[in-house]
């Protein structure tokens, strides 16, 4: 019996996603050149000075449309080098970070060795924004990734007087017993400080730890 008038035909599967490709490529093209558009009319230059100054503004929209233009998440502040993500992240911008992570932004990129190094969940401290340093955490930003002097993101919050995100980096696997090239740990600093609180919290986090 042959086939029915009414059966559609299905495309090959090869050639189905290759269509799909081609579609996505097409649509790709068409934001990009969308988004240079517009920047060209708001006199917005695709650079990575530009970048930087609508992340300072906190300006969601422009910082969309720069990486909808062709700019990297990965890209890098002109003024020190430092990733775009770490400057977001210090600069409590939420829904920016947000975006460039959702974008591929590396929650691990390290600033440069020839300074202090560190990574974006090391700003994050230093901003203060708890909502930040949970949602790098969530993404995989490694808690014990330390800087050129062998500071750990637990140090930045215990120089910062921030109990809440000692516990959470705690929480989140942080090692209470690491030190710096002084051979300082977090608890030694929490003391120095005159910490009692995160002094506390760090004491039982270093015997849960088996240590001293």
């Amino acid at each position: 019996m042959g086939r029915s008038r009414g059966m559609k035909r299905s495309l090959p599967a090869g050639l189905l996603m290759m269509v799909m490709v081609f579609i996505s490529i097409r649509a790709g093209a068409a934001a990009r050149e969308e988004a240079l558009q517009q920047l060209e009319r708001l006199g917005i230059p695709v650079s990575e000075e530009s970048l930087e100054k609508q992340v300072s503004l906190g300006n969601l929209r422009n910082v969309r449309l720069l990486l909808d233009a062709g700019m990297s998440p990965n890209s890098r502040c002109a003024s020190d080098r430092y990733p775009i993500l770490s400057y977001a992240a210090l600069n409590g911008k939420e829904d920016i970070v947000r975006l460039l992570v959702e974008r591929g932004a590396d929650v691990n990129a390290e600033g440069p060795r020839s300074k202090m190094g560190g990574t974006p969940i090391l700003f994050a401290v230093g901003g203060g924004n708890l909502n930040i340093l949970r949602f790098l955490i969530s993404k995989g930003a490694d808690v014990n990734r330390p800087t050129v002097g062998n500071a750990t993101p637990l140090m930045a919050a215990v120089t910062a007087d921030n109990a809440a995100a000692v516990k959470m980096l705690l929480a989140a696997g942080a090692d209470p017993l690491a030190r710096t090239v002084k051979g300082d740990t977090a608890l030694d600093i929490a003391k120095r400080k005159g910490q009692a609180e995160i002094a506390r919290i760090l004491e039982e986090a270093v015997r849960n730890r088996g240590g001293r």
